[in-house]
């Protein structure tokens, strides 16, 4: 991806994990090989002689939304999360569901996320659907599908993530307002293109770091590239005493996680 002037000023919030929303493009195929991670289950189809597809886009609220059918239903608006690391979609119920003509086993989830008291949720799981992105399809994925959450699910229709970078290497172009899904082994990067290394632990991409502070020492950091973050850059005051809060930061709610709001403080780097 490309980003902005380079003299923009980021804003920053300390919370309880360790996110960045970063414009980059991952290779995530080849970094879990070289991780030792499984291949992907699913199965991936583009068309006969295409080395990728071409996705126009859209964002909602600095979130990146692709259009998702569900066993070749109408497209649906789910936001491409490199933060989710589960290899399926996850969906917001809805009478709409139903008609996706999902195959839901006998087992339910339990899941949680950042913010609010940990609560975690009762969801029903699907497996073997078909995904379709474009002209690329993806088959034999599982599918998560979570009750409505307030201030959350609206007016998106769920979350994808390890299930498009495990098995494409994703191209995201503001400029071009376009996102391509390429064959791993098709992708090459423009001239003048900036090599960031990955590591892939659980299916989440870090990268090292540094940021500034106020007196004007560098200090590394270890960051998650989260596409699903709304803000520039967070940062974990607790597991690492080099990071001081800004002075005059704000505590104040900085965004909702699955399991409630987040909180934290707002300065300055």
């Amino acid at each position: 991806m490309r980003q902005g002037s380079s003299t923009q000023r980021w804003r920053i919030g300390f919370v309880v994990f360790l996110v960045v929303a970063l414009t980059a493009g991952l290779h995530a195929r080849a970094q879990q090989h070289r991780a030792g991670m499984p291949a992907s289950l699913a199965e991936v189809r583009l068309p006969e002689g295409q080395d990728a597809v071409r996705l126009p886009l859209e964002t909602s609220a600095n979130h990146i939304i692709l259009p998702v059918s569900v066993n070749g239903s109408e497209p649906l608006p789910v936001i491409l999360d490199t933060g989710m690391p589960g290899p399926g979609l996850v969906l917001f119920d809805g009478d709409w569901v139903e008609a996706l003509s999902l195959d839901y086993g006998p087992m339910r989830a339990h899941i949680g996320g950042a913010g609010g008291d940990g609560t975690h949720v009762e969801a029903r799981v699907a497996s073997g659907a078909q995904l379709g992105l474009g002209e690329a399809e993806i088959d034999r994925v599982r599918v998560i599908v979570l009750p409505p959450i307030t201030h959350f699910s609206l007016p998106h229709a769920g979350i994808i993530g390890a299930a498009v970078f495990r098995n494409f290497t994703v191209q995201v172009d503001y400029d071009a307002g376009e996102v391509v899904l390429w064959r791993p082994d098709s992708f090459e990067p423009p001239s003048g293109a900036a090599v960031v290394p990955l590591e892939i632990v659980g299916n989440l991409p870090f990268v090292e770091a540094s940021v500034t502070m106020g007196a004007g020492e560098e200090t590394p950091v270890k960051l998650v590239v989260d596409f699903g973050a709304t803000h520039p850059v967070s940062l974990n005051a607790v597991s690492n005493d080099a990071i001081d809060v800004p002075e005059g930061a704000l505590e104040t709610r900085i965004g909702r996680g699955l399991s409630g709001p987040l909180t934290g403080r707002v300065g300055r780097v």
